[in-house]
């Protein structure tokens, strides 16, 4: 059951992240000289907050069942 309700916080992680309307129109983003990578930089980045938001609610979910254990 614990694994499921992992499951379902990725899910709505993914799907926050990926309907995020921060996204500027592409001609913008050539006039200002962005470098190649900055997209993948910019992806790469919300990975990793997304990874700390999964362990943040990974140990959540421990400390709540070894408070129910006890």
């Amino acid at each position: 059951m614990n694994g499921n309700h992992i499951y379902v916080l990725f899910v709505a992680l993914v799907l926050l992240v990926s309907c995020s309307g921060d996204q500027e129109p592409a001609s913008d983003r050539s006039t200002r000289g962005d470098h190649v990578w900055k997209d993948q930089v910019k992806a790469y980045d919300k990975a990793r907050e997304v990874e700390n938001m999964l362990k943040k609610a990974a140990k959540k979910n421990e400390d709540n069942i070894e408070r129910q254990t006890q």
